[in-house]
């Protein structure tokens, strides 16, 4: 049986992911933890590529929030055979808005836009922060203040897209003490400008989601042409995509005949204090949606990660019933729920050890189904402290963004990353496969040589094969691997002159080249480290968690999360996000805390399962 009639079949045992899957009309969903809605979003995707996405030009939008989200997306529907299909479009909301509304519309309408579409480094933006302050008569403040005030920009102009507003929302107490008379409206406005006046004219992302907004509620054609070539758009965690993408799904649900599957939860809407989200905005796509013809908001209730008493203590950290299950056939075993308050912070580190004793010699578990989730990357006995004891004792672990390298993020790295993964990996016949690895790769060439390659692809997919093969190998020296890459494919000269249009790309690909060459602790990786293969503890924070699952997880820091205790944090983001990170675990769950006293931290412990332990 292939694997998509399997998953048909399994829906029959779940009234609410039935409903969904038959029937073909707009509709919210929202998909608790372990709901399965990938799992039912990438089926749905197959079911509509068979039924109604028949023939090209008619295709498929399917967007999510962030790049490891599209990953995840693209190897669940690689699962089910569709991923090469051309009729879908898979990848983020930026993405979306350059590939289908700027560049085919930036001529036409003559959109403010650099002809070579150049996105600002980090500095850059900074840097036309401090210029904006400094038009308003305002001193600019020291690199932390300013690269926070910097944020909170890109909040208010992705929450108030509308330039003839005016206010915003006093929600960082810091930035109105600093600049108490700030004009936000005119630091928005003097920012890109100042960003659009240089040699070399650049944009930010934000920029590049507002101006896609503006193009498609100015233009009809604009309107009509998206709604004829993507009939169907399919959006998972709706509630982090934020104010301009909501616009643009109403603006087209309005005024065309597209239809639209949302699956999302509010309760997991943890972005608003980076990216300007609010868990609002499914409900108020639902009522649109609604209003046009659509189906009825539905909720998934059964959970298919996480046991009973997880769940319930989920309830107990949210403040809130939501009446989710735990799916019948999960194992019974004795679950492990289990509050530690530790006399002294200093003591993380030797419970911790502990811990992760237990969970492999008692439990049997191994090291890459186990994770250590912490509210902060920085700091005393923050993740990155942890990730550092952890090599000094030999437990094999990975951190979601390493503190030497790829600071921003950036796609180039996360690509040098791909290939060291193809290299390391024992099968050539399992992900990624080499024509996952094709896209950067034409890109930068394509870039590196001003024209299209056209009858030359073949040949330089060719010799990014050949410049790959002699280097698959997990144990060879990190040093060594990339020096020799960058040999084999040459590469240097054509991140040099991908600089021009990504200049945070190349920046963070050289740092990486250089910790390589002189870090503390890069030198002595091999590729299967850097790769992040192998069994390894997975490391990152709560923010990061977002979509990941562990048989077991140890939550670090919980009493330092907030809980309406931070200065400019509202108690309800400090909830789900402590939310997100107990949800993680399937089976296996250790709250770590030095502070028994907090009303929110006592309120949990007593809701544990297992024990209340004193660590000294």
């Amino acid at each position: 049986m292939s694997e998509y009639w399997r998953r048909v079949q399994d829906f029959q045992t779940d009234t609410e992911q039935q409903i969904v899957f038959d029937e073909d009309v707009s509709r919210v969903v929202i998909a608790g933890p372990g709901s399965g809605k990938t799992y039912l979003l990438t089926t749905k995707v197959a079911k509509l590529l068979h039924t109604s996405i028949v023939n090209l030009p008619h295709r498929i939008a399917c967007l999510t929030y962030s790049n490891f989200l599209a990953n995840q997306l693209r190897e669940d529907l690689q699962t089910l055979q569709v991923l090469d299909d051309e009729r879908i479009f898979v990848g983020t909301v930026h993405s979306f808005c350059i590939a289908e509304v700027i560049l085919p519309f930036q001529k036409l309408y003559q959109l403010r836009v650099p002809d070579i579409l150049r996105i600002a480094s980090w500095e850059e933006m900074i840097w036309a922060t401090k210029q904006a302050l400094i038009v308003q008569n305002l001193n600019p403040p020291d690199r932390n203040k300013l690269e926070d005030l910097t944020r909170k920009l890109s909040n208010y102009r992705r929450l108030y897209w509308d330039t003839n507003r005016k206010d915003f929302p006093e929600n960082s107490i810091s930035i109105s003490q600093l600049f108490p008379k700030l004009n936000w409206a005119q630091l928005a406005e003097d920012y890109s400008n100042f960003l659009w006046g240089e040699e070399n004219p650049s944009v930010d992302f934000v920029h590049l989601e507002i101006e896609a907004l503006k193009t498609i509620q100015s233009h009809k054609l604009v309107q009509q042409s998206l709604a004829a070539r993507f009939p169907w758009w399919v959006i998972d965690e709706y509630q982090d995509l934020g104010q301009p993408f909501h616009q643009m799904m109403l603006c087209l649900l309005q005024n065309t005949e597209m239809q639209l599957l949302a699956i999302g939860d509010p309760d997991q809407c943890i972005y608003e204090e980076l990216q300007g989200s609010k868990p609002e905005l499914i409900y108020e796509l639902s009522k649109v949606i609604q209003a046009h013809g659509g189906s009825d908001l539905i909720t998934l209730k059964t959970n298919y990660r996480s046991i009973q008493d997880i769940i319930d203590l989920s309830e107990v950290v949210l403040g809130e019933e939501r009446g989710y299950l735990a799916n019948a056939s999960i194992d019974a075993i004795q679950p492990t729920c289990i509050s530690y308050h530790m006399s002294r912070p200093s003591f993380q580190s030797k419970l911790i050890r502990k811990l992760l004793n237990e969970l492999t010699q008692d439990k049997g578990l191994q090291l890459d189904q186990i994770a250590i989730l912490h509210p902060f990357r920085n700091g005393v006995a923050s993740l990155n402290e942890i990730s550092y004891m952890l090599d000094g004792r030999n437990w094999a672990n990975m951190l979601d963004k390493d503190p030497d390298y790829n600071d921003r993020r950036v796609k180039l790295v996360e690509w040098v990353e791909q290939l060291a993964q193809w290299c390391a990996k024992e099968h050539i016949s399992s992900r990624p496969y080499f024509t996952d690895l094709l896209p950067v790769w034409i890109e930068l060439l394509e870039n590196h040589q001003g024209y299209s390659l056209l009858e030359e692809r073949f040949r330089q997919e060719k010799y990014l094969f050949e410049g790959l093969w002699n280097l698959r190998d997990e144990t060879m020296n990190l040093r060594e691997w990339l020096e020799s890459l960058r040999e084999n494919l040459k590469l240097d000269p054509i991140i040099k002159s991908y600089e021009v249009i990504r200049p945070d790309d190349a920046k963070e690909f050289f740092h990486l080249c250089d910790v390589v060459q002189t870090g503390r602790r890069l030198p002595n990786w091999d590729v299967a480290r850097f790769a992040k293969s192998g069994k390894r503890i997975q490391l990152t924070t709560l923010h990061s968690s977002k979509g990941a699952q562990f048989e077991a997880v140890i939550l670090a820091g919980f009493d330092r999360i907030g809980f309406g205790e931070r200065k400019y944090s509202p108690e309800a983001l400090d909830k789900r996000l402590a939310y997100v990170g107990v949800t993680r675990a399937k089976k296996y769950l250790y709250l770590l805390h030095s502070d028994q006293g907090a009303h929110f931290v006592s309120r949990v412990t007593e809701a544990s399962t297992g024990p209340f332990q004193t660590h000294k």
